[in-house]
């Protein structure tokens, strides 16, 4: 699949830690598509660094894992949002994850996918304000095949 026609996904660390963790799920099967080629991943600093203290704290065993799917996968690491762009956005979402908003509205990926949906996908003035479609990894993959049926 050609560069520009593949859909570009900016997982947070909830996405990234139930991929590690759960392979056969959603998450896992988003990083999967990742590693075939079929989706561009984008993530950032912040992110990984999150990833592995939750895997390290609640999952150790997954954290191989987790190292394995970043070397195959080889996402994209986004430029860390400035302290203007957070600010910015913690007056969309929890403070806590501004910084996560800032770096993915700066992407503009296709999806930002996220299990964090008390704070991301509960509230659709987080999406409506921040211009970024935000999806569950299930949600994304149920459209992802609804559009490759349309397709024939």
């Amino acid at each position: 699949m050609a560069e520009q026609d593949r859909e570009r996904l900016f997982l947070d660390a909830s996405a990234l830690v139930a991929g590690a963790i759960s392979p056969p799920g959603g998450s896992g099967y988003i990083l999967l598509l990742g590693e075939m080629g079929s989706v561009d991943i984008l993530v950032c600093e912040q992110v990984l660094v999150e990833t592995r203290r939750a895997l390290e704290k609640k999952a150790p065993r997954a954290l191989p894992e987790f190292e394995r799917i970043i070397r195959s996968v080889r996402p994209r690491v986004c430029p860390e949002p400035t302290l203007t762009e957070i600010a910015a956005c913690q007056e969309i979402i929890h403070p806590d994850d501004a910084p996560i908003l800032a770096v993915a509205m700066k992407a503009r990926p296709d999806s930002l996918i996220t299990l964090n949906t008390h704070h991301f996908a509960d509230d659709p003035q987080v999406a409506q304000k921040s211009g970024l479609r935000i999806e569950t990894p299930g949600a994304y993959l149920t459209r992802r095949r609804q559009r490759l049926e349309s397709m024939g």
